[in-house]
């Protein structure tokens, strides 16, 4: 194992690139794909920094899972292409022991997210004046930076790796 300030130094990398990747998704709806693939290539250092206290081959499983649930999901329209590929990448990082962790806040944060959009989307359209189930569906449909909440979630998650 290497020194706690690498490991530390690792794991700031790894939140500077998923508040970039927030940022990204707040402003253009878009992650762009090297903040996955730095991840990405971060994590063998990640794997040397925590040796012993990491499993490679659980963070591979995990992160091949992530990407294939983000695949499905973008597939039908619930995720962008950047977002189902952030996910993976966050997967390899975090492994079995908080995968469930990130899964569940990225969800809370993500539905909290999309609520607060679709009530601030129907005051700015006073749909509730009108009453029109269209207008609400139409709403409804918006899109919804869903980054921001898998950042959150990996963020959270990340902070509470070993080391």
């Amino acid at each position: 194992m290497l020194s706690l300030a690498t490991v530390t130094l690792l794991k700031s990398f790894a939140i500077g690139l998923l508040c970039w990747a927030l940022w990204s998704d707040t402003r253009s709806f878009t992650i762009p794909n090297r903040i996955s693939l730095a991840l990405v290539a971060l994590y063998p250092a990640w794997v040397v920094a925590t040796w012993g206290q990491t499993d490679p081959l659980g963070g591979l499983i995990v992160g091949a899972i992530f990407l294939l649930v983000g695949f499905a999901l973008f597939t039908t329209g619930v995720l962008g292409g950047g977002d189902a590929k952030l996910m993976a990448a966050v997967g390899l990082w975090l492994g079995p022991p908080l995968a469930l962790q990130f899964a569940l806040l990225t969800a809370i944060v993500g539905g909290g997210l999309a609520l607060t959009i679709f009530v601030y989307a129907c005051a700015r359209d006073q749909v509730w004046k009108n009453a029109s189930w269209v207008a609400v569906r139409e709403i409804g449909s918006e899109p919804v930076p869903y980054g921001i909440a898998i950042a959150l979630g990996a963020i959270a998650s990340i902070l509470a790796l070993p080391g």
